[in-house]
């Protein structure tokens, strides 16, 4: 993958994703995210939105996985990483004042879709510190 134009980088990731390598299309995200942030004009690549949502989508169903495999702990690391990426992938579109942010409806719609998901965890991984 080095080398690799940003926008190759999504499409292999995009790909990965839909074959159900999420673990692989993850790192993939993260990497044109990487790329993309040494350009200037990032938030203005359609390429930037498309690796932000696809990123949080690859962490969303690693965290169904682990759930579903009875990976709680794990999932719940899991789910703190993907909100973290996907909340700083929509502060720096917002904290800018380019008309992008329409692009990113899907990107919060996800997020909305990870805040939900904790439900779905046990109460006791939520309460960090406290002893019994």
């Amino acid at each position: 993958s080095v080398g690799l134009p940003s926008e190759m980088l999504v499409s292999w990731a995009q790909i990965q994703l839909d074959l159900g390598l999420v673990d692989e299309a993850a790192d993939m995200f993260a990497k044109a995210l990487l790329l993309l942030e040494q350009n200037d004009d990032k938030l203005s690549s359609p390429s930037f939105a498309v690796a932000s949502y696809g990123r949080g989508c690859a962490l969303l169903s690693v965290v169904r996985r682990d759930a579903n495999d009875g990976k709680a702990g794990s999932a719940y690391c899991t789910l703190n990483e993907a909100i973290s990426v996907t909340k700083n992938s929509l502060l720096e579109v917002e904290s800018s004042n380019k008309s992008t942010t329409t692009r990113f409806l899907c990107v919060k719609k996800l997020l909305g879709d990870m805040y939900t998901f904790g439900i779905m965890l046990p109460p006791d991984l939520f309460f960090e510190g406290e002893e019994e």
